[in-house]
């Protein structure tokens, strides 16, 4: 989705939060992952009480103001309400 989408302004901020830190970034090598990755295991930023985040893998889109259009849904769901977001 990624790929067939980041000509349209798609970014991705994906957060790590249980592999080793060796293993996650030999991952985003392998797997050629190169939207924004971050590895926070331990929630040093705080990040589930700041984003009401209780389980992972969770999406969410944000527009260009950073204003929640959609959440946890899958990544066919994205696609989906990105091509209806251009269509507008």
């Amino acid at each position: 989705v990624y790929e067939r989408l980041k000509e349209t302004g798609l970014e991705v901020f994906a957060m790590n939060v249980e592999a080793d830190r060796n293993n996650w970034l030999n991952a985003v090598e392998k797997y050629n992952m190169n939207w924004i990755n971050v590895h926070d295991p331990v929630n040093e930023s705080g990040f589930r009480d700041k984003y009401d985040i209780y389980s992972i893998p969770i999406i969410y889109v944000l527009d260009e103001n950073k204003k929640i259009l959609a959440k946890k849904i899958n990544p066919e769901q994205v696609e989906n309400l990105i091509q209806h977001m251009e269509m507008q």
